[in-house]
């Protein structure tokens, strides 16, 4: 009886090659969307972040309600005050994103043309926070946050 059923199916929508296409494209864009949205929540909800303890880690921000604002920049003030008085956090630490031009020099081959990467300006305390070390190197020390030191790049692999 599927048998039968199939065949009556096949015949109809040959018989409608319109409502066919349109029916077609309507299940493939429902399932397209269906997985780009799966796809989006398993990777910001559901996966745990690749960082040890990652169910630990706080997002400290501040809102402004006076101005309507969600989100406002942590002044430096505002991270050290936090770093050197908070005694509920076994560390803290700060970031900055940013994008910055990046040019690699080949062996042999000179100057590449400079990338625009994305980047981050970061507190050497960013790595012991989030648990991950450097594979190669020292990474970033607290003598890298001193004044006059020299600045410092870590590269990822991304």
């Amino acid at each position: 009886m599927p048998a039968l059923a199939l065949r009556h199916a096949a015949r109809r929508l040959r018989r409608a090659p319109a409502f066919t296409l349109a029916a077609t494209l309507t299940l493939a864009l429902g399932i397209g969307a269906v997985s780009a949205a799966f796809a989006l929540v398993n990777g910001v909800l559901l996966e745990p972040l690749p960082f040890a303890h990652a169910d630990r880690l706080v997002d400290l921000s501040h809102t402004l309600q006076v101005a309507g604002l969600l989100h406002v920049d942590q002044s430096d003030a505002t991270y050290l005050l936090y770093r050197d008085a908070s005694r509920s956090f076994s560390g803290v630490a700060a970031y900055r994103s940013t994008s910055a031009n990046f040019s690699a020099t080949a062996a042999g081959a000179g100057a590449a043309p400079p990338e625009r990467v994305a980047a981050a300006i970061a507190t050497p305390s960013l790595f012991r926070v989030l648990g991950v070390g450097a594979q190669r190197g020292p990474g970033m020390t607290d003598a890298d946050a001193q004044p006059g030191a020299a600045p410092v790049v870590v590269l990822s692999h991304a």
